[in-house]
């Protein structure tokens, strides 16, 4: 396969320089000794209902077609219903599943310090919620928004705004995880005061939140394994959708395009906490093995 900007060339040397940047997405178990120091058992939280997030922004310059097109051949889109998959694509955004050895290319930009933009860790618990922000703040935003396929599509403009996902976990019979996400827009300045009832008095209580809106309709679940990960991005032509604002910046100072990689787990369920190995420095279950590393792969949803 011919790779885009000089990763034909450059490949090895990516894969290199990721496995001592301390990405945890690398293709070695090593590569995470910087990150991993400071998620030893004593600082982290405990219990059997903790999970945890793995989530990095890919990066590519605006104009490279590689993440509106080639990438996706090596995800699984067909995670959604039929309905579902269609009203995302309406307003933007592409979802898919990547399972198996990762794509060459795919796998360069998660070791790379250059294209894997802030790779982080978070912990939360089953049922709880963890927000998750797409791209950078914008002073005006107007986006237009589908929420059903049989419905015209409803303009906004939002001023300071961030766009985001809503991600809350629940577990599954089969060991995965369910990931439903919801697209909202935190906009506007954090109220400081808010109108409250408490026993049919009116009153004022202190209020540190920015207004959102939710989108409640554009909402989906993911069922996520062990090893898997779960791609979100946009198509470069769905301008002023929700997708594209989140995802694409071509009018940045750097234009640019991305994708959201998530990956995610469980601490040991008998346990209800987090071990660490004999060398202290790799806890269990917080370093799943590499989707790269593996030799045997079968279809999505069958065991080797």
């Amino acid at each position: 396969m011919r790779l885009a900007h000089g990763f034909a060339h450059g490949s090895l040397g990516v894969l290199m320089a990721g496995m001592l940047s301390g990405c945890f997405f690398g293709s070695n178990e090593s590569s995470s000794s910087t990150w991993i120091k400071r998620l030893r058992p004593g600082n982290m939280p405990q219990g059997a209902d903790l999970v945890y997030l793995d989530m990095a922004t890919l990066e590519r310059p605006w104009g490279d077609d590689y993440l509106d097109g080639p990438v996706w051949a090596g995800i699984d889109e067909q995670v959604l219903t039929s309905e579902k998959k269609a009203l995302l694509e309406e307003n933007g955004m592409r979802v898919g599943i990547v399972s198996g050895i990762v794509p060459p290319e795919l796998q360069a930009m998660l070791t790379s310090e250059r294209f894997c933009i802030n790779p982080r860790r978070s912990h939360l618990r089953l049922g709880t919620s963890h927000l998750a922000n797409l791209g950078e703040r914008k002073l005006t935003c107007e986006l237009k928004v589908q929420p059903h396929l049989d419905a015209e599509k409803k303009s906004f403009t939002f001023q300071t705004a961030q766009l985001a996902i809503q991600i809350t976990p629940s577990t599954q019979s089969d060991g995965r995880l369910r990931l439903h996400i919801v697209p909202q827009v935190q906009h506007g300045e954090k109220a400081h005061w808010a109108a409250v009832n408490v026993g049919g008095t009116n009153s004022w209580a202190l209020n540190n939140q920015r207004p959102t809106e939710k989108y409640e309709d554009l909402g989906f679940d993911a069922m996520v394994g062990l090893n898997e990960y779960l791609v979100i991005g946009t198509r470069r032509q769905r301008k002023d959708s929700f997708g594209f604002h989140s995802f694409a910046d071509p009018q940045a100072r750097n234009p640019v395009q991305r994708i959201l990689v998530i990956r995610t787990g469980q601490t040991q369920p008998n346990t209800g906490q987090v071990a660490a190995d004999d060398a202290g420095d790799k806890p269990i279950n917080m370093l799943m093995l590499p989707l790269a590393s593996q030799a045997t792969t079968s279809v999505r949803g069958q065991k080797p």
